[in-house]
């Protein structure tokens, strides 16, 4: 490797750090604290539940 080939490959290390440094703060400031309640009637309800069949524009089932 010469000099130039160092030199790109430590800039593109560098960039890489970077990013990884600014999305790991945006996460910190932004979604640490983040929960979801999950409610876990409403989940059974809604995995068991059959889905309702497509309807085309015209209102009537789709034909296949």
């Amino acid at each position: 490797m010469n000099l130039k080939d160092r030199k790109l490959r430590n800039d593109i290390a560098l960039v890489i750090v970077i990013k990884l440094v600014l999305i790991m703060a945006l996460w910190w400031v932004f979604f640490r604290g983040a929960t979801v309640a999950v409610d876990d009637a409403a989940t059974a309800a809604h995995l068991i539940a059959t889905p309702n069949p497509p309807i085309s524009v015209n209102g009537e089932p789709h034909a296949q």
